[in-house]
């Protein structure tokens, strides 16, 4: 047998193994086997010799690829080089600023005229100009945008003087 003959066989038996362990990859770690083995066992012709080698090659190519990762974000996994160890949840600073800036936009809401309320909880709840017209047809439909921008500057007003008041006030 000529040694295209044998490292064609011996291809063969890599891959099947390699399909046994982990058939996503066995082509491409079959094929690396079969270069290195070319490459540092010249001396090697006979398959009974180079079967035994390929198979051991083969396991340790298996082997670096489970442990590499790359592999283990492919499967889902998380990639050692770029997780995070930090907390999901929020750091309590986040959170008193949080619940901080939503008792003063309470504060601010509860100071806005009951129609401006009205219009920005349409708003909020994704309601278009039309819409807003149809649930308030006593306001005039080219009026509604301004009517919401207005409320809007409103808010921001009393947003920023509770604002300024809980700074003046710590």
């Amino acid at each position: 047998m000529d040694r295209e003959e044998t490292f064609r066989l011996l291809r063969e038996r890599i891959v099947r193994y390699g399909q046994s362990h982990m058939s996503g990859f066995a082509e491409d770690l079959a094929q690396d086997t079969i270069v290195l083995l070319m490459d540092k066992y010249k001396e090697k012709t006979e398959l009974v010799d180079l079967v035994p080698l390929g198979i051991a090659v083969m396991k340790n190519k298996i082997g670096d690829l489970h442990r590499s990762s790359g592999f283990r974000a492919a499967k889902g996994g998380v990639d050692a080089q770029t997780a995070s160890v930090a907390s999901k949840d929020p750091r309590p600073d986040q959170v008193f600023e949080k619940n901080e800036r939503t008792a003063l936009l309470a504060a601010a809401v509860g100071r806005l005229s009951e129609d401006c309320r009205e219009l920005l909880k349409f708003r909020v709840q994704g309601m278009s100009t039309e819409q807003i017209h149809k649930h308030r047809p006593d306001w005039k439909l080219a009026n509604v945008n301004l009517r919401i921008h207005r409320c809007k500057e409103v808010l921001r007003g009393f947003m920023e003087t509770s604002r300024e008041n809980s700074t003046h006030a710590g």
